[in-house]
């Protein structure tokens, strides 16, 4: 007899609701890339540099940038929604496994996977989202929170991770529920953008500053600025200036560091790896993985 025999399950608990949100989302995702890699083939963009005579610095500008789709942000948006409906799947399946049963109408809409960057707004609502939930569910849940992503007596440092940079799955849920709550009022905005200024490669002459627009970006826009001092270096002539003003399609409010579909697609690996987390819980009745297992 399985687990859920032994038990006298009425209602046995599956996995296939997550799975199903979870093949959605990495179905949007492969189109958002496919049209965003559409887009950039069609007219490569150029970074040209200027030199603004009222001041001491190089402008860079872009050219020929493909005008953002609108249907980016929408498909961002769908992908970003199964992913986080995909985690409430799990509670609700998670509280079937503890009840034994199917859920009545008020406790199914009690059911949901909170996710809060502060410890006393979960405290004081987001348990209740969990009530249902086995006890070592409910702990596991709550070391998931990305208010505990810096606690090392939770997420030990791993090798190869700088010290004090904060677990990556608790971090990456709370851009999840922060992207997730923007789609539900507004577009998410996937629009060009110096999508990775982080990696762009020091300029070839040192300089006392820069800046970097971080805005949605459309042709003719100015990217960045070099400022040196006077007299002002010439900078060399076939400087390959994509090195220095990397530019993608990344989302908006606020923008991050990351490309969208690079951004997207730790989101779907970071979700992919909670589910894991709880599939013995659904499949065998046991122990959700200790958080120490994940990656």
């Amino acid at each position: 007899m399985t687990y859920f025999e032994l038990c006298g399950h009425t209602v046995i608990p599956s996995l296939d609701g997550c799975e199903g949100k979870l093949r959605w989302a990495k179905r949007h995702l492969k189109a958002l890339d496919d049209q965003i890699a559409l887009a950039a083939g069609l007219h490569k963009h150029v970074i040209t540099v200027e030199n603004d005579p009222g001041t001491s610095e190089y402008v860079f500008k872009v050219t020929g940038l493909h005008p953002s789709d609108a249907d980016w942000g929408y498909l961002a948006g769908d992908c970003i929604h199964n992913l986080r409906s995909a985690l409430d799947h799990l509670v609700f399946q998670l509280a079937i496994l503890a009840l034994g049963r199917d859920l009545t109408d008020d406790e199914a809409r009690s059911c949901m996977f909170p996710i809060h960057a502060n410890a006393d707004s979960f405290k004081s609502a987001a348990k209740g989202r969990t009530k249902l939930l086995r006890s070592g569910e409910q702990t596991r849940i709550e070391e998931l929170q990305p208010f505990n992503a810096s606690d090392t007596s939770i997420w030990p440092p791993r090798p190869g991770y700088l010290p004090g940079v904060p677990a990556p799955v608790p971090s990456l849920l709370g851009r999840l529920e922060a992207l997730d709550v923007i789609d539900k009022h507004r577009l998410v905005h996937a629009t060009w953008r110096a999508a990775e200024w982080f990696n762009a490669e020091q300029p070839p002459i040192a300089l006392i500053g820069s800046t970097t627009f971080a805005g949605a970006l459309e042709d003719n826009a100015e990217v960045g600025r070099w400022h040196y001092s006077l007299p002002r270096p010439e900078l060399p002539a076939d400087m390959d200036m994509d090195r220095y003003f990397p530019i993608g399609v990344a989302l908006g409010e606020p923008p991050y560091m990351s490309g969208a579909v690079e951004l997207l697609g730790l989101l779907v690996s970071a979700v992919e790896v909670v589910v894991g987390a709880f599939r013995p819980c659904i499949t065998a009745g046991l122990p959700a993985t200790p958080v120490s297992a994940l990656v």
